[in-house]
């Protein structure tokens, strides 16, 4: 969950090594989740909140996945997820490029505030672009840089880190790089739920 943090604060690893002279080797077993918050002292957990600016019981808690405020789901956007994925294994890769891209879905998307949708479907047609050694659509450079303020995720994988069943290194491991820029954890987008 530091890393979670780390990227809510707009901090890297390297930052907070060099803010809070803790050595590499813990922060780094930590932000990587080798090591338990348990296990750590009272002393590391006080100059990391103080330098990340975050009460001492807050940071225990996030970093204990006791508390989940920067990750969310949504059911209707499991849904919209859903339908995209659907939508491309039936049409296939080229139809659905040229429709949405015809259309300029993502930007109708983004312009009506549906900016989560909005960067899901750009993510599947920068993702299908890169697949099929296609240009990236320049109408979305400005799009590109947005990034959602919380880690979505999806109803099962939210539950399995409610219940401690899997860890957000674990999710950045197994999502795709090209959701992660704007966090959005997806695995496939070839995987229909």
């Amino acid at each position: 969950m530091l890393r979670l943090i780390l990227n809510e604060k707009m901090m890297s690893l390297y930052k907070l090594e060099k803010a809070s002279d803790i050595s590499h080797a813990t922060l780094n077993d930590l932000y990587n989740e080798r090591t338990s918050i348990e296990k750590c002292n009272v002393s590391l957990l006080y100059k990391i909140s103080k330098i990340l600016h975050i009460g001492m019981e807050k940071l225990y808690k996030t970093l204990n996945y006791d508390d989940l405020s920067l990750i969310t789901y949504d059911e209707l956007f499991d849904l919209y997820r859903s339908s995209v994925c659907q939508e491309l294994m039936v049409k296939g890769y080229e139809e659905f490029l040229k429709r949405h891209i015809s259309q300029n879905n993502v930007r109708h998307l983004f312009d009506y505030d549906k900016k989560l949708e909005a960067l899901y479907l750009l993510s599947v047609i920068d993702y299908l672009c890169k697949e099929h050694d296609l240009p990236l659509v320049k109408e979305y450079n400005d799009i590109r840089s947005y990034k959602m303020d919380k880690l979505y995720v999806s109803k099962g994988v939210y539950s399995l880190l409610k219940n401690k069943m899997t860890n957000i290194t674990k999710v950045f491991e197994d999502s795709l790089e090209v959701f992660l820029k704007h966090n959005i954890a997806e695995d496939s987008i070839y995987n229909v739920r």
